[in-house]
């Protein structure tokens, strides 16, 4: 089983700030990865997340949200990731969104052939938020529709899957805290254990000790409890915790073609 590292570009921090909490109106400004992780599993290709919608900033996205720019280049594209390493957008057959913000589900729609697994609790908030209009600005409707469109094939999850697709990946759900609710996945390599938390853990910083507020959250109580399941998890498979939005660990992490084993 392999895991490769996607790298999707940057957001620039130049107004509002809830992840590094650094002044945006700074000269040099403070930058946060977005990035996919794929699995050469058993099962076939999982994929971890999806970026943002690559027409985000192109006029999908109200003004307020480019506020803060998602920045990429060419080579940044989830179709220009998955060419370095020979696959393509249809041989993906399983898509886990960890949740279904802007960064994280915006190119869902874009693979035709997967199944995509989402908290349960998520979806159908998500789903009724855009019905009756009180989602917040971080479900973007842009998104909503691209999904509706492409008739994204959704499998909720409701507890956790231990094994999931097959055996050496476990997906856990967190809950709601971060989002409506989150969900991680943790795979067992040759080289150790791995788990993807995304946002309910922005970085390492806010995953402490001590544990640190998300500068966007719906459920205080549950986050806390979520990075308090994380930890118990880690502690007891001597996992690697890799954080949604650490920029510090982003760079230091292989990114594909290379891999974990």
């Amino acid at each position: 089983m392999k895991l490769y590292v996607l790298d999707l570009g940057r957001i620039i921090m130049e107004n509002d700030n809830p992840v590094t909490k650094e002044d945006g109106t700074q000269a040099q400004k403070p930058q946060i990865p977005i990035h996919a992780f794929l699995i050469d599993s058993p099962a076939g290709y999982i994929l971890f997340d999806a970026g943002c919608d690559p027409l985000g900033m192109k006029g999908a996205w109200p003004k307020e949200m480019c506020a803060n720019p998602f920045v990429y280049d060419e080579n940044q594209t989830l179709e220009k990731q998955l060419d370095t390493i020979y696959v393509k957008m249809e041989d993906v057959r399983y898509i886990v969104l960890s949740h279904l913000h802007l960064d994280h589900a915006g190119a869902v729609h874009l693979f035709p052939n997967a199944e995509v697994y989402a908290s349960k609790e998520e979806l159908e908030a998500v789903y009724a938020g855009h019905k009756d209009g009180s989602i917040d600005i971080f479900h973007q409707k842009s998104d909503f529709d691209n999904w509706n469109r492409a008739n994204v094939n959704w499998k909720p999850v409701s507890g956790d899957q231990k094994p999931f697709l097959c055996d050496g990946i476990e997906l856990l759900d967190l809950g709601k805290g971060h989002s409506f609710g989150m969900l991680a996945l943790a795979l067992c390599l040759k080289e150790g254990c791995k788990m993807l938390v995304a946002d309910a853990a922005y970085s390492a910083i806010h995953y402490g000790p001590p544990p640190q507020m998300a500068g966007v959250c719906c459920d205080e109580e549950g986050y806390f409890a979520a990075l308090e399941k994380i930890r118990s998890y880690a502690d007891a498979h001597h996992a690697e915790v890799l954080f949604g939005h650490d920029m510090p660990q982003f760079v230091s992490l292989k990114k594909a073609p290379q891999y974990y084993e």
